[in-house]
């Protein structure tokens, strides 16, 4: 229902229950405060809506800030184990070239090692719990 057919349907209420007033100022009267309760409910929505609509956009800010912090978190994770992951191809390929098996042995075991843990595993419950702290610093 649209604001305009609420007053409306307030006024026609109102209206109803008007007594046929004898003084015509009485009537004067009677309008006037219908008036004014219809300003007063229209106040009161606009005051429902803005509250909402801050706290929506408190909610976008609370969301955004979080994505860019999980994302930036992200990337400082992945950059890590892609260096670790270079890292240790590169010492593959100098192993097979200069014929180390004990070196090639312990590269291959650290890339196995490092498919074998997830990125965030542990971490995501410290993650999750700093997200609800609105108290937690965080260090980048």
């Amino acid at each position: 229902m649209t604001n305009e057919a609420q007053i409306g349907e307030i006024l026609r209420g109102k209206a109803a229950q008007l007594a046929v007033p004898v003084d015509a100022v009485a009537a004067v009267r009677e309008i006037a405060a219908l008036v004014q309760d219809a300003w007063k409910f229209t106040e009161i929505e606009k005051t429902k809506r803005a509250e909402i609509e801050a706290k929506r956009v408190s909610a976008t800010r609370s969301i955004k800030a979080s994505e860019r912090t999980i994302r930036t978190y992200l990337e400082h994770t992945f950059t890590e184990r892609r260096d670790t992951i270079q890292t240790l191809f590169a010492g593959i390929d100098t192993a097979l070239v200069s014929g180390d098996n004990e070196a090639l042995r312990t590269m291959v075991g650290g890339v196995i090692d490092l498919a074998r843990q997830s990125p965030i595993g542990p971490e995501i419950r410290d993650l999750t719990a700093a997200f609800g702290d609105p108290m937690h610093v965080w260090e980048i």
